[in-house]
């Protein structure tokens, strides 16, 4: 039999993942949400352009909290991933390239 505790601990750890690879899965799909809108219009406004950028650092950032969490990267991929309007694409959210 295992100990009660042990089995409380494993919980407790596989829920912090599943939570930091929820948040991850929301804040992309807010992040593809506003940069649909500033890329729909014409002449975006700042304000929507910084709103974009803001929601899509936000995003990789809860990304990179879930794989530092203990979420394999395949299920935070597999997470984030959105669907076009159109059902039949899909598109994943950019990481960002450090040099």
């Amino acid at each position: 039999m295992r100990n009660p505790k042990r089995k409380d601990k494993e919980r407790v750890e596989r829920a912090r993942v599943h939570s930091a690879v929820s948040i991850a899965a929301l804040a992309a799909g807010l992040a593809s949400v506003t940069s649909s809108e500033s890329c729909s219009k014409e002449s975006g406004s700042m304000m929507t352009l910084a709103l974009a950028s803001a929601t899509e650092l936000l995003a990789s950032h809860c990304i990179e909290m879930a794989e530092q969490a203990g979420a394999d990267r395949e299920c935070v991929l597999a997470a984030t991933e959105i669907k076009s309007s159109r059902g039949k694409e899909r598109t994943r959210l950019r990481q960002p390239q450090f040099q």
